[in-house]
């Protein structure tokens, strides 16, 4: 199942995975995700689209998902990460995480806590 994320940002998904603006993505596990509740309201607000057959993420891995996984290293690399092509999906996904929290921390050094 290719899930959309229509909303301003990239969103994180309760197992962990980021959905990136705009780029249908394929989510593994995406018939126990969808019972969220926040994902059920991201999906009744159209923030999230599902599109797709009922594919539960039990694909060929690394296959079919190589559109993504392009999109996943490019994104890493913009946020000057060294992604490596044997990298898998899941590792992408986790480092662009990190890197993403990291970003929006640097504003907070935690300097005036020195007296």
């Amino acid at each position: 199942m290719k899930i959309t994320n229509n909303h301003t940002g990239p969103l994180g998904l309760p197992d962990g995975t980021i959905l990136p603006k705009g780029e249908p993505t394929v989510v593994p596990g995406w018939d126990q995700i969808k019972k969220n509740t926040v994902v059920q309201g991201w999906l009744n607000a159209k923030i999230l689209t599902a599109a797709g057959g009922d594919d539960a993420g039990t694909g060929n891995p690394g296959g079919e998902g190589g559109a993504d996984k392009d999109a996943l290293i490019t994104r890493a690399k913009e946020l000057g990460i060294d992604a490596k092509g044997n990298w898998g999906v899941p590792k992408l996904q986790a480092a662009i995480a990190d890197a993403e929290k990291a970003k929006a921390g640097t504003g907070n050094t935690g300097g005036e806590a020195q007296s």
